[in-house]
C-alpha cells in the first residue's frame, strides 16, 4: 500500500520506514517517516477507522526540520471554506481538498524542483 501511493515521488526517495501499523477489520493505522534524496522527510499518520472516517497528517520537512508542507484534516481552523482539510506551508495557511498519501507524493514530487532547482 504505501510503496504504491508513493510511486509519484518515487525518483526523490531515499528509503522509508514504517513506525507503526496495525488493522483490525476495515480499520488501521499507519505511520511512517519517508526520507528523501535531498535529506528532507515526510512524516506520515494517516487513520481509517471501522465507520470509514479517515484522519490524516502528512508532515514534509527540510533536514534542519522546518516545514515545507503539511496536509491534515484536524478540525483547528473552522473558518477555511474547506474546513478541515487544509494545507500549512511556512507563514501560509491554505485551503484544500481532502488529501491523500498518493496526492501528497504527486505534490512532493511537483514541489522538489522548487526547493532544489
Amino acid at each position: 500500500m504505501i510503496i504504491k501511493a508513493l510511486l509519484p515521488c518515487k525518483d526523490h526517495i531515499s528509503h522509508y520506514r514504517i513506525t507503526k501499523f496495525r488493522q483490525l477489520l476495515t480499520a488501521y493505522q499507519l505511520e511512517a517517516e519517508v526520507h528523501m534524496l535531498d535529506k528532507s522527510t515526510l512524516f506520515i499518520f494517516d487513520y481509517t477507522f471501522s465507520d470509514g472516517s479517515h484522519s490524516y497528517i502528512y508532515h514534509w520537512q527540510d533536514e534542519a526540520g522546518r516545514l515545507r508542507c503539511r496536509w491534515d484534516n484536524a478540525p483547528h481552523y473552522p473558518h477555511i471554506s474547506t474546513h478541515p482539510y487544509h494545507k500549512e506551508t511556512p507563514g501560509s495557511l491554505e485551503e484544500c481538498l481532502p488529501m491523500n498519501l498518493n496526492k501528497v507524493a504527486e505534490e512532493i514530487r511537483e514541489g522538489m524542483s522548487r526547493f532544489n532547482p
